[in-house]
């Protein structure tokens, strides 16, 4: 029983981990496409087309997204190592998790970049330019 709760708890605050990253993600991607519009609007006035904006946008969050995976697959290794040091829990670790919370979070983070992104290639450059 005792295993069972243990299995309940951990499920809970990892569920609210990935909501609270998820949500940091989404606000970094906001923030992000804020700070380009201006240059999108430049490159828009140059001839750039809304499809090339769009792929720029994206390329750089999938290499933010590989950097992050660089950086935290070794992390969570030594993260697991401390915690079965410290605390006496019997379970085995199943390989699957690591990449199913990758994939969602590059699948939700990604398509808050996709929607955002897309809002922001379709506006009218001039509109942006003009603020400036």
């Amino acid at each position: 029983e005792d295993i069972t709760r243990m299995n309940h708890l951990i499920l809970i605050f990892t569920c609210a981990a990935l909501v609270i990253s998820l949500l940091g993600l989404t606000a970094m991607s906001i923030y992000f496409i804020a700070q380009r519009k201006r240059d999108i609007a430049v490159r828009k006035v140059f001839g750039s087309d809304s499809r090339s904006e769009m792929l720029r946008l994206m390329k750089f969050s999938s290499a933010s997204l590989a950097v992050s995976l660089l950086i935290g697959l070794p992390l969570m290794y030594i993260g697991i190592q401390q915690i079965d040091k410290i605390v006496t829990y019997e379970s085995s670790f199943p390989w699957w998790v690591p990449v199913a919370a990758f994939l969602i979070v590059a699948l939700i983070s990604l398509s808050s970049v996709w929607l955002i992104s897309r809002k922001a290639v379709r506006e009218n450059p001039v509109l942006n330019l003009k603020t400036e």
